[in-house]
């Protein structure tokens, strides 16, 4: 009856190749997904923290320059509503960018009110009030800081989410070697054991009796 050992060894050679086969492809697909996310991840945190915070910086700018030509002595009144509109008009075209990234819950709120502040601006300005146009651009200084903190917070979530699925995948990784070692050297073990039957099986040649 060793034949029927030997059948059973490929049996199990043959399941273990199977299983073999469905560790490596479940595993692609975990990969696969994992490397999706952590694309998305890093572009978001380009795009909606790097980004975005290059619109803080220059929103920063603009709201010292509107400040620094309404306290201008040798402007005249007529000149630095001119100037201000036209710093203004920059405000708004970037508020447009900004709102076109992914926005946090309190970012949105805070990025609600200096969007306001900034509709004020404007409205004074072309008023010709401009000491509540500077009185606004103050006010929206202060949320530039409240938003740039919200960049730093989150890019640091995105960065810890980023490397949590990179050490998983680098772990399920290992753990598919580890396993297809382990499966390797079982199946080496039955084919040898398979050989080994053959060679026994084999009737001694009656000469050599």
């Amino acid at each position: 009856m060793k034949w029927t050992y030997s059948i059973s060894n490929k049996t199990a050679a043959a399941a273990l190749l199977l299983t073999v086969f469905l560790i490596v492809l479940l595993n692609n697909l975990k990969e696969r997904k994992n490397s999706v996310k952590i694309s998305e991840t890093i572009h978001s945190i380009f795009q909606d923290r790097l980004v975005v915070e290059s619109y803080i910086f220059q929103h920063a700018e603009h709201l010292h320059k509107i400040e620094g030509v309404i306290d201008s002595e040798n402007t005249e009144h007529a000149d630095k509503q001119q100037q201000v509109a036209a710093v203004f008009r920059q405000i708004m075209e970037l508020n447009e960018s900004y709102v076109k990234t992914v926005l946090t819950e309190e970012e949105e709120r805070v990025f609600g009110r200096f969007n306001g502040l900034c509709q004020k601006i404007g409205a004074k300005a072309e008023q010709g009030d401009l000491a509540a146009a500077k009185a606004h651009a103050k006010e929206a200084a202060l949320s530039l800081k409240t938003l740039s903190s919200i960049q730093v917070t989150e890019g640091a979530s995105l960065m810890t989410d980023a490397k949590a699925m990179f050490s998983a995948s680098t772990l399920s990784s290992q753990l598919e070697s580890a396993i297809l070692l382990v499966i390797g050297l079982i199946i080496q073990a039955l084919i040898f054991a398979s050989n080994s039957l053959k060679v026994n099986g084999h009737p001694q040649n009656s000469i050599l009796n």
